[in-house]
């Protein structure tokens, strides 16, 4: 028995770590306040001023700050410091609530938040002041980023040399399928992404020649409340035509075999089958038959008629500005060379007159510029292919849909 209680396991003792910043226990250097990257005193936040050092809560173990608010009556507060950094305090109280439109901005002129370096009330950092990098010693303080204890030219050769590491962490292997090695594989499977999207495509297929498409009628159960008999026998009715367009293909881009069920997303009684074009289209038109009858007299007299020498498509060549920077280069050639052009993105959109007039809407065939409409009708407009008379019968199919509903 002796020798049993000899050798019987001591409970371990708990570790208490030791700051070599202050020398207190508790807490690590890299969460002391006394920490010089981390001092917080004179920086801002919101409203707030940091005026004093920190103090410790034991009860919740959190650091506290002494701010001064910049409101005419100055309070004082101890405020904890995840609150400032997450902004979850930005003033005593004086501020509107929720976070003021400037209150994730972070100075780089003295580290803090709220505000830009070009409205710091602090004078600016010169080179004269310095700063120890914790990679290569002092440096000026004008060569750190807020809140970073390497300067710039160490940072990015930290990030550079990170990303180098997690590049070449992969290791190939050959696939299964194609016996190509490649890095590039799904995580558990021993194959690569191109054979596995193969795959699951033939198993799609699979199922769907064999009538296993749960999927499909699951969304109808959980979405409409409807069967698939029902929704067949929906079809029927329609003789297998979209309700608007009459087309049979439910999708242009042949992804998928059914069509959409549109339905009314205030009661959500469903009002009939459609493509994915005019569903989308009238979304877009936010299932408002005015602004499809406005758009249909918009395209048939429109607000604009300016002949461009533009090309079809926007110029995408290799080694050429982005995208956008193209679009924009001749937007505003546009609106120099054309005065009316230049009102017109100013003002609202002809067709909804809700929404600012922001895309330049223009005939694919010839060319011409039509006018200036909002996001919205200029999507609408391409849904329904620039097509007057399918936008009126899509106005009518949403008007029998409420008149029967009124009737009801």
């Amino acid at each position: 028995m002796n020798q049993l209680s000899s050798c019987a396991v001591k409970p371990a003792m708990p570790r208490i770590f030791t700051c070599p910043t202050c020398g207190e226990t508790g807490h690590f250097a890299k969460s002391c306040p006394r920490n010089p990257h981390r001092n917080l005193k004179g920086k801002l936040f919101g409203r707030w001023t940091v005026i004093g050092p920190a103090e410790r809560d034991t009860k919740l173990l959190r650091w506290l700050w002494p701010c001064q608010c910049s409101c005419p009556a100055r309070t004082e507060k101890l405020v904890p410091e995840d609150a400032l950094r997450r902004d979850e305090s930005v003033s005593c109280g004086c501020a509107p609530k929720g976070k003021p439109p400037g209150s994730v901005v972070h100075c780089a002129n003295c580290d803090g938040r709220g505000h830009h370096a070009n409205t710091c009330p602090k004078p600016p950092k010169t080179s004269s002041e310095m700063k120890t990098c914790s990679v290569c010693g002092p440096k000026p303080a004008t060569d750190f980023s807020p809140d970073n204890s390497r300067c710039r030219p160490c940072n990015a050769a930290y990030n550079r040399a990170r990303n180098a590491k997690l590049t070449t962490s992969k290791i190939e292997r050959p696939c299964r399928a194609c016996r190509t090695p490649t890095a590039h594989y799904r995580a558990g499977r021993p194959i690569c992404a191109g054979c596995d999207n193969e795959r699951q495509a033939k198993r799609r297929a699979t199922l769907k020649a064999a009538g296993h498409d749960t999927c499909w009628r699951d969304d109808l159960a959980r979405r409409y409340g409807i069967t698939e008999t029902q929704y067949q026998t929906l079809l029927a009715a329609q003789s297998g035509r979209c309700a608007i367009c009459g087309t049979t293909e439910p999708n242009r881009h042949k992804r998928f075999s059914h069509f959409h069920v549109d339905h009314d997303h205030e009661t959500g009684e469903i009002r009939g089958l459609l493509c994915d074009a005019c569903n989308l289209g009238l979304g877009s038109a936010q299932d408002n038959p005015m602004i499809l009858r406005t758009a249909a007299v918009y395209l048939e007299d429109p607000a604009l008629d300016l002949r461009t020498n533009r090309p079809g498509r926007w110029p995408s060549l290799p080694g050429a500005a982005p995208h956008s920077q193209i679009q924009q280069a001749e937007r505003r050639r546009l609106r120099a060379t054309y005065p009316a052009l230049d009102q017109a993105l100013s003002a609202l959109c002809p067709i909804c007159c809700a929404r600012p007039a922001t895309d330049i809407d223009h005939d694919h065939e010839t060319d011409r510029i039509r006018g200036v409409t909002c996001n919205g009708c200029n999507t609408t407009l391409g849904h329904f292919n620039d097509d007057p008379a399918l936008l009126r019968t899509a106005a009518t199919y949403l008007e029998e849909h409420k008149s029967q509903k009124a009737d009801g």
